[in-house]
């Protein structure tokens, strides 16, 4: 049996519409109970990170402070290896006990020193770049301040005595020709010693002195630590153990003038 429906249609228009509107009002508590959770959650997270933060914060203000103390001992490092180097630089002219020794230990009997003279001679090539930095740049850091550094002082020595060469000239008389080349090749390998040449022979027939030769020697000294072309020791250290394999024939260096 079909159903008759008697309302008038404005009484059906108002159900829908009711409908509807009862659908736009979930809608709108769907979406402000979203809002009010998606607010809630960042709250929530807002107040976790400033819980955190006050964690947080003073590890930071320990670790900045860790931070600056790292940079001054790195600063301190680097200062302190700059005085090494000096203090290192203002070690190499070799103790003149220990050129007098290593001239002196290999002499046969057969050879007489009559003369010995110690020279310092400037070399014509500029000054080098070395290992602790360029010395020009080094020197013109130093005249741009009021206290002058380790830095630019070893820069300005390094200009003067980079470039200079020590010269040992010995001259003396042999009974034998042989002992002396002997003598000159044992000069040649001492290890303070970079060279050694015959600079001048005058046989004994040729002079009043019969059977004994007069001669001249040309020495020239090895670099000391912290020169051009010589040893370049690690540290301090290393230097001190570096001269000390020189060799036990070499004495110590304590108290000897320079």
């Amino acid at each position: 049996m079909k159903n008759i429906d008697f309302l008038p249609d404005i009484y059906r228009q108002r159900r829908v519409l009711l409908h509807a509107r009862i659908g736009w009002m979930g809608v709108a508590v769907l979406f402000a109970l979203l809002i009010a959770g998606v607010a809630t959650g960042q709250w929530c997270f807002h107040a976790a990170l400033a819980t955190q933060l006050v964690m947080v914060e003073p590890q930071y203000v320990i670790s900045q402070t860790r931070q600056a103390e790292l940079l001054q001992i790195e600063k301190g490092k680097a200062d302190a290896e700059e005085l090494a180097a000096l203090y290192l630089y203002l070690e190499h002219p070799w103790p003149r006990t220990q050129l007098l020794a290593a001239v002196a230990q290999p002499l046969p009997p057969t050879i007489q020193l009559t003369g010995l003279q110690l020279l310092e001679q400037a070399e014509t090539a500029p000054a080098v770049r070395s290992a602790v930095g360029d010395t020009d740049q080094a020197g013109r850091e130093g005249q741009s301040g009021n206290k002058p550094t380790a830095k630019s002082v070893l820069a300005d020595l390094r200009r003067v005595h980079d470039r200079q060469q020590t010269i040992i000239e010995l001259a003396g008389e042999a009974a034998s020709v042989q002992d002396l080349h002997v003598y000159i090749d044992a000069l040649a390998r001492s290890p303070l010693l970079a060279s050694a040449s015959l600079k001048g022979l005058v046989s004994g027939a040729e002079t009043m002195n019969k059977g004994r030769s007069t001669f001249q020697i040309r020495v020239v000294v090895r670099p000391g630590f912290g020169q051009p072309q010589a040893p370049a020791p690690k540290s301090n250290g290393a230097a001190v153990a570096a001269l000390g394999s020189l060799g036990s024939s070499i004495p110590s260096s304590t108290g000897d003038s320079r």
